[in-house]
């Protein structure tokens, strides 16, 4: 019977696995109850609650992943540094001032692009370290680092998959127990205590199961990676007509796209996934079929220029309007693309083996990867505090007026070098009254997408929004309809440039008197002059209000009247309008 558990996981290895998860289950459970209300230790210590909750989250799977694969001693050294660097990196990110976007946001647990970046961080850490660890050498070999990396992939996948069939089945027979008005295990499901370890164990139990049937886990992890490697050749005819196809366009549709960079090094990213897929799925580097051999060569040298579109473009909006943390990122992802690219290209040279030189590009990658990703989390290149030099050095040289500059950025993106730097300029004696006042404004708020203070007086709302035509006043009696219609709507306007809102005169019929579309940052109503005087709230403008592109054109009075195709419902005194179908999206 020992040998059979043994042979199943559930021997010597099964029971640390079980009692790594259950650790771990027990000690989420107890930082979830810490950040409920009232919070309570270690919650109240953010520089403590974070580097525990990212402990816990990493650390036990890769235990139970490392422990089968190493000695103990040099499981126990990788893990060590592991930790080292997972709580500099905590440390940091609960020590560097970042805001929430959200007011009510809890600010307990780690962003969620912590969590994605540091996972995938240790993941192509660890794919490298454990063939390096076990061949005793910087440079694994590349075989057995792509089969360590997939194989792994493979056992998070079940083990997440079996995870939920796992709450699944406890769900169905919550409902089943509850035909029979037995209600104890859906109660159970909602205790913490509960949740967390059930979850842990469970985890654990197949990530432990999966790794005891090595062979299973090779023949999925081969039949994948041959499946997989068909695709490069679809994606990688797609790139070459795309490629093929810029000379005879113009690039200004896909510089306006704010997606274009993502899409491009998404597509990167493909191609490189799928050219490895087809690299492996060869025999002692022989090419694999006549087609993907082609479609591989193909590949290797559409990756660059991908990434120096990317890079082109990034470098377009980063002339326009400097450098944001979101920009920072990016070049530091187009700067791993690019070392791939470079290789993926020589790689490509017909000279030995078939393509041979995708290992070492390879393993530069993994080994840049986590070094600019561990820089990126840490003050030598935190991109809060590259994007605020950055943005300062635009506003001091004039690059950009204060009315155009976007303090609200520096409050929520610039993290503790944003308000230090808000603060300097809120007391800067050498700066303007404009932008002291707006420093202030934006060390006020509380959140993003509201404005730091109420507008209060009509004379504050004039210097809030911008009036189309150029050079109309805001009407009488406008502010004072709007803030009466304050249960449907918010003024929600600032003297920041980043918050002003925008009121559009317009004559909606032939006879009648100019209404006004006031816009906010979103939204837009429509205002008639009543008879008398004053105004009253009409309706909402419907649609794609949200596009800048829409709001720009209205108010240069780019827009045609146009009736209703469909007549309005009369329901009781109740009435329904029928809206017309119309792109989704702003493109």
């Amino acid at each position: 019977m020992e040998r059979a558990h043994a042979e199943w996981g559930m021997g010597a290895r099964g029971a640390e696995a079980a009692g790594i998860g259950l650790a771990q289950g027990i000690g989420l459970c107890l930082l979830a109850s810490a950040a409920a209300t009232p919070t309570t230790w270690p919650a109240t210590v953010p520089w403590m609650f974070e580097p525990l909750a990212l402990i816990l989250t990493f650390l036990p799977p890769l235990a139970m992943l490392s422990r089968p694969r190493l000695s103990r001693r040099a499981a126990a050294i990788w893990l060590a540094a592991v930790m080292a660097v997972v709580v500099a990196i905590a440390v940091h990110d609960a020590t560097r001032g970042t805001p929430r976007h959200i007011d009510g946001e809890a600010a307990f647990w780690p962003p969620a692009e912590v969590w994605f970046s540091l996972g995938a961080t240790v993941f192509v850490a660890y794919a490298v370290a454990i063939v390096g660890i076990r061949e005793r050498t910087l440079r694994p070999s590349h075989g057995e680092m792509f089969a360590e990396a997939s194989r792994t992939f493979l056992q998070l996948a079940l083990a997440g998959v079996f995870v939920g069939v796992f709450w699944l089945v406890l769900y169905a027979g919550d409902q089943l127990f509850k035909l029979v008005r037995i209600e104890f295990l859906g109660e159970l499901l909602q205790r913490n205590w509960f949740a967390y370890p059930a979850t842990s164990l469970a985890f654990a139990a197949a990530l432990t199961l999966a790794d005891a049937r090595p062979a299973v886990i090779n023949g999925i992890r081969s039949v994948v990676v041959a499946l997989f490697s068909w695709l490069l050749p679809v994606v990688a005819l797609i790139v070459l007509v795309f490629l093929a196809g810029l000379p005879f366009v113009s690039l200004e549709a896909l510089w306006k796209s704010r997606m274009s960079a993502g899409l491009l090094l998404g597509m990167s990213a493909a191609l490189a996934f799928f050219l490895n897929c087809a690299t492996q799925s060869g025999a002692d580097g022989q090419p694999p079929a006549g087609v993907r051999r082609i479609a591989a060569i193909c590949a290797a040298l559409e990756i660059l220029p991908l990434v120096a579109l990317a890079a082109w473009g990034l470098s377009l909006r980063v002339g326009q309007y400097g450098w944001s943390a979101d920009r920072v990122t990016a070049a530091a992802t187009m700067a791993v693309a690019g070392v791939a690219g470079i290789g993926y290209a020589l790689a490509a040279i017909p000279r030995g083996a078939w393509l041979k030189r995708v290992e070492p590009t390879n393993l530069a990658v993994a080994y840049v990867f986590v070094l600019v990703m561990v820089g990126l989390h840490t003050p030598l290149a935190d991109p809060a505090r590259l994007m605020v030099a950055d943005q300062l050095a635009r506003l001091r040289s004039g690059a950009v007026a204060p009315d155009e500059f976007d303090f609200a950025a520096l409050k929520f993106d610039g993290a503790r070098w944003g308000n230090a730097a808000l603060a300097a300029l809120a007391e800067d004696p050498g700066a303007t009254e404009a932008v002291r006042s707006k420093a202030k404004d934006a060390l006020q708020k509380t959140s993003r997408y509201t404005p730091a203070r109420e507008i209060s007086t009509s004379e504050e709302f004039r210097r809030s929004v911008t009036v189309f035509p150029k050079g109309r006043e805001v009407p009488e009696g406008l502010f004072e309809a709007i803030a009466g219609a304050r249960d449907r709507m918010n003024v929600g306007c600032s003297t920041t440039s980043g918050q002003r809102c925008t009121v559009i005169f317009l004559t909606t019929r032939p006879g009648v008197p100019e209404s006004v579309i006031f816009y906010d940052r979103i939204r837009a109503r429509l205002f008639e002059p009543l008879a008398g005087s004053g105004w009253r709230l009409a309706g909402e403008v419907q649609g794609a209000t949200h596009c800048p592109a829409v709001r720009e054109a209205l108010g240069r009075g780019e827009f045609r009247l146009e009736p209703h195709g469909y007549p309005d419902l009369r329901v009781g005194s109740r009435l329904l309008s029928i809206d017309p179908v119309s792109p989704r999206g702003c493109d």
